[in-house]
């Protein structure tokens, strides 16, 4: 699967107006080859999950460019993008199997029944959580929340994790 090139330029997401708005980016811009690892570090509060979220298409940015392959990004809608995201609070629903969570953005997609079973299979083995596949949730640790998480990101196999 052929990994997508980035380019954030002069991002900016502005929250509210007049003397209450907060500037949470500020003329952020970076690039990040096809297949390159790429990681945003800084302390809390700095705008880095706002600009995954402009990325993603969850945030509407107040000016900028977020470019993919060359091509305008901010006009692309979020379902739309093959972007996986791991949220730092997981986002698991807690009243669906483990499977199923996995499971959940290839039904979007309308995957067949077999597809779903053979990726959400695949998933699970990568991350060693075959075991678990018909718990929910709550019944997991941490860890293994988060590698849930991570498998749900992986399954439909996006162009950008």
């Amino acid at each position: 699967m052929a990994r997508a090139a980035l380019s954030v330029r002069n991002l900016t997401k502005q929250f509210g107006a007049g003397p209450q708005s907060v500037v949470a980016v500020d003329g952020v811009s970076f690039d990040v080859a096809g297949g390159e690892f790429f990681t945003m570090l800084g302390p809390s509060g700095c705008g880095k999950t706002t600009t995954l979220r402009a990325i993603a298409g969850l945030d509407q940015p107040t000016s900028g460019e977020i470019l993919v392959d060359g091509r305008d990004f901010i006009s692309v809608p979020p379902q739309k993008r093959n972007i996986g995201m791991v949220f730092q609070s997981y986002a698991l629903f807690p009243h669906l199997t483990i499977f199923e969570n996995v499971a959940y953005g290839l039904r979007l997609r309308g995957a067949s029944a077999a597809e779903i079973e053979r990726r959400v299979g695949e998933s699970l083995a990568l991350l060693q959580l075959n075991a678990y596949a018909a718990r929910q949730p709550g019944a997991l640790s941490g860890g293994q929340q988060q590698r849930v998480s991570i498998a749900r990101a992986l399954v439909y196999e996006p162009t950008m994790l």
